[in-house]
């Protein structure tokens, strides 16, 4: 399995969403009106918004350490948004 490369945003890990949820068998919906994405990943749909540390998997809200974000089209979650919220680890670089 190849690692993910992060980035570093504000001084913060982040890790490419679409590519650490190829990792890991989950799927993203964006909803660009909502600037929203609806993520399956380990029997949870977790909806998450740019700009806002809060998620909500199944029902249940979560903080993230750093909101999510968009860069160069592609959308970053914090290091910490997949064994948080998720609850699955990725390989990362």
């Amino acid at each position: 399995m190849e690692p993910i490369k992060t980035e570093t945003f504000f001084g913060s890990r982040y890790v490419p969403l679409k590519q650490a949820l190829d990792q890991i068998g989950g799927r993203v919906e964006w909803d660009n009106a909502a600037k929203r994405a609806t993520i399956h990943a380990n029997n949870k749909t977790i909806l998450v918004t740019m700009e806002q540390t809060s998620v909500e998997a199944n029902g249940m809200s979560f903080s993230l350490s750093q909101p999510p974000l968009v860069q160069n089209g592609v959308l970053y979650v914090p290091e910490d948004f997949f064994t948080a919220v998720v609850g699955q680890n990725v390989y990362l670089s």
